[in-house]
């Protein structure tokens, strides 16, 4: 090994120094096996070889090849030349190929250190690389091929320029935990930087147009919403923060121009930022919701949120917090939840800032709304916020069907917190209850309701009212007291009441429900009404005649048979014998009593019987008559059924 290395030694002087002559000398070199190291794989059956040739001063490596054969038996193949003197030395691959990928690309160097190097990738398939792929690297391989074409130029020791551009064709990925994916994804990519000492500054333009992408859990299809973007930005190597970043882009059909721009940027266990603002024109509100906010509210009550119409949004953070924020509407529509809560025709502007200090009016108006079932008349509310506080700048009416809710005070403190207060003054302008039912699908019946709520607090996350609601309904009056809501934000309605019923005339009430006819007055009494998703669960009621009525008391044939089938008598009875030929009977009192728990009602009348039963209707005069109940405890579910079969039916024995 000595000769040789001492000749070659003697003969590449020789080449260098010869200007006119040429020398050559042929190399080549064999390898069978590489492995270990930083290869993940090993490289097998390496051969090169090069002509050297001294001329001008130079040695020069011509016609150079190398081939080799890499994991899954893929031949390595590279083609080119290179120089080397004392200044500067050259290389250049003309043409390389790895399997199905090819590229050629240039490096120089001179004695100064400048340094200029090109590469041009026609296409790599990354399916090559997958064996190369660590297998404790729990990387999915990918699909597709990339191209690209790449400088740098390095002008000094400490400054430098490059430039790449990049496309990515066909990309797919599939995660195996369904973290992530990407299927026929293509994108571009072309960036400028120049590197300045420690300092880089950098910009670049990104294009996504094709394939569909799905980053948990949101999924976008970008052949439906392409997206551009614009950047600039600075990196600090020496701190590891971005001084700038800006960012200008669109996507088509969900922001027509969206613009980010930040200060200090940097990553210490998580990203923080000194100061950001980001604005976003022409929000398409359906398309925003579907892709970007439907996958994060699932499994929640607004899993349902539904938009439309446009809107823009400004936010501003300091110190990697929201500071303020600013959005307005166009035309918009939402929609969400069960029961359905709708909002169309939103115009206006909303203002939110983090501080406490003067706050800035917000103004929504809108042109109809609906809850449930029940519709909302158009509307303004001006308001301020600051913090997680909102207060109502000035009277608010709300129209209902024909009447209004007139909200005269409105505060929330620490909202959407645990602790959230609320404090609210509010009237209702009588609606007539005929709409109301309509509305509903009810039974139409007369009366109108209205009410006066001189104070509504929440607090420990329960809605309680101050003073009651009252309907005048049946010629009569009903009184809803000591209200409240538990968990009024939550998924299902709770609700805990007292109700009061005063003088409801029967004959309205009975003929509302196509019950049978009976004539009177009544009083009733709810105490402990327990309501869960508007179906109650809990109370103990008792209806009976009001005490000093003077009116008529009559009750028809049908009425007493669906009386007493309620409470598990017999029906039909009346049609058989000579009281047939009586239409209605006379009655003394009538009352009826429950008490709910556990679904269970345990019903009673106005007093018991000998034989286990309880008086429902009491007789008076002759033909006398009494209706007597017998079951003591009825499943309130299939009582329900019953009232509804009752209201239903014309004359159909119901047991």
């Amino acid at each position: 090994m000595k000769k040789p290395r001492g000749v070659a030694w003697f003969v590449l002087p020789l080449m260098l120094g010869a200007t006119n002559v040429h020398a050559a000398l042929t190399v080549s070199l064999q390898v069978g096996r590489i492995e270990g190291g930083a290869l993940p794989q090993p490289i097998s059956n390496l051969r090169a070889a090069c002509h050297l040739a001294g001329r001008d001063q130079q040695l020069h490596c011509e016609d150079a090849s190398l081939r080799a054969e890499t994991g899954n038996n893929q031949e390595l193949q590279l083609s080119g030349q290179a120089s080397w003197s004392p200044r500067s030395w050259t290389a250049t691959v003309t043409q390389a190929r790895w399997a199905d990928a090819a590229w050629s690309g240039e490096a120089r160097v001179d004695h100064q250190g400048v340094v200029q190097a090109e590469l041009q990738l026609q296409s790599l398939p990354f399916e090559i690389l997958a064996p190369w792929i660590p297998a404790d690297a729990a990387l999915p391989a990918p699909r597709g091929a990339l191209t690209l074409d790449a400088a740098y130029q390095r002008q000094s020791p400490s400054r430098a320029s490059a430039r790449l551009d990049a496309s990515i064709h066909e990309f797919g990925i599939d995660d195996a935990q369904g973290r992530y994916a990407a299927e026929r994804a293509s994108a571009a990519l072309r960036l400028q930087a120049v590197i300045d000492g420690d300092l880089i500054n950098a910009q670049g333009r990104i294009d996504a147009g094709d394939g569909q992408v799905y980053v948990e859990p949101v999924f976008i299809d970008l052949q439906a919403a392409p997206l551009t973007t614009q950047f600039e930005a600075s990196f600090d190597r020496a701190r590891v923060l971005v001084p700038r970043f800006s960012l200008d882009g669109v996507q088509q059909g969900v922001v027509g121009q969206f613009h980010v721009d930040a200060r200090n940027l940097a990553w210490r266990g998580a990203p923080q930022v000194s100061t950001a603002h980001a604005s976003f024109n022409e929000i398409a509100l359906d398309a925003l919701l579907r892709l970007y906010l439907a996958p994060f509210l699932a499994g929640s009550r607004w899993e349902n949120l539904s938009g439309s119409g446009m809107a823009r949004l400004d936010v501003n953070l300091v110190d990697t917090r929201p500071s303020s924020l600013s959005l307005n509407l166009q035309q918009a529509s939402i929609a969400t939840g069960s029961p359905t809560v709708e909002v169309l025709g939103i115009d206006g502007d909303a203002y939110w800032q983090a501080g406490k200090e003067q706050p800035r009016d917000s103004t929504l108006s809108w042109s109809s709304a609906r809850y449930g079932d029940l519709p909302f008349g158009a509307s303004t509310l001006r308001f301020t916020t600051a913090a997680r506080d909102v207060r109502l700048q000035q009277p608010w009416r709300l129209p209902i069907l024909d009447g209004a809710l007139n909200v005269q005070r409105l505060q929330l403190r620490d909202w959407g917190r645990s602790d959230m207060k609320a404090e609210v003054a509010a009237v209702l302008e009588p609606i007539e209850l005929a709409t109301l039912c309509k509305a509903f699908g009810w039974p139409e019946f007369g009366g109108r309701l209205s009410g006066s709520v001189p104070g509504v607090r929440l607090d420990q996350n329960e809605l309680s009212f101050d003073g009651g609601l009252s309907a005048q309904v049946f010629d009569g009056e009903i009184t809803i007291e000591r209200l409240r809501l538990l968990d009024p934000l939550g998924r299902l309605i709770k609700l805990l009441a007292d109700v009061k019923l005063r003088k409801l005339d029967l004959k309205a009430i009975t003929q509302a429900f196509s019950f049978g006819r009976i004539e009177g007055r009544v009083d009733g009494d709810v105490s402990g009404l327990r309501v869960l998703d508007w179906r109650p669960v809990a109370f103990d009621a008792r209806v009976y005649s009001s005490p000093g009525d003077r009116s008529a008391h009559r009750i028809s044939q049908r009425a007493i048979d669906n009386l007493s089938s309620l409470g598990g008598g017999p029906t039909g009875v009346l049609s058989r014998g000579a009281l047939r030929f009586f239409d209605d009977f006379a009655y003394e009192r009538i009352g009826w009593s429950c008490v709910l728990d556990n679904g269970i009602c345990q019903m009673g009348g106005l007093e018991p019987t000998d034989h286990g039963g309880y008086v429902l209707v009491e007789g008076r005069w002759l033909p006398r008559i009494e209706v007597i109940g017998y079951n003591p405890r009825v499943d309130w579910n299939r009582f329900v059924e019953q009232l509804l079969a009752v209201r239903n039916s014309q004359g159909v024995e119901v047991r």
